[in-house]
């Protein structure tokens, strides 16, 4: 994120088993999105890979990389996110 800076943001209690952008296909052509885990557990799925996120982790999507979250069924996450350009 060198030499970006934070142009939006904002905080998503997930319900459990909530699908972030169930619409399908979802990527920022232009933006860099930080994801912080305050609360719970999910699963984060960029492009197509899948990682388990607990409390406390920080992950970097970068341009063009398809992104999702799947919140646990019983502990589902609380998430910080921000974009930059």
């Amino acid at each position: 994120m060198s030499g970006s800076k934070l142009r939006q943001g904002g905080l998503h209690f997930y319900n459990p088993g909530e699908y972030g952008h169930p619409e399908g296909r979802h990527i920022h052509q232009h933006k860099e999105e930080v994801l912080i885990c305050l609360q719970g557990r999910a699963k984060l799925i960029v492009d197509g890979v899948e990682r388990e996120m607990h409390m406390g982790d920080i992950a970097l999507i970068e341009p063009g990389e398809e992104h999702h979250v799947l919140a646990d069924g019983k502990d589902p996450i609380v998430n910080l996110w921000l974009h930059a350009e």
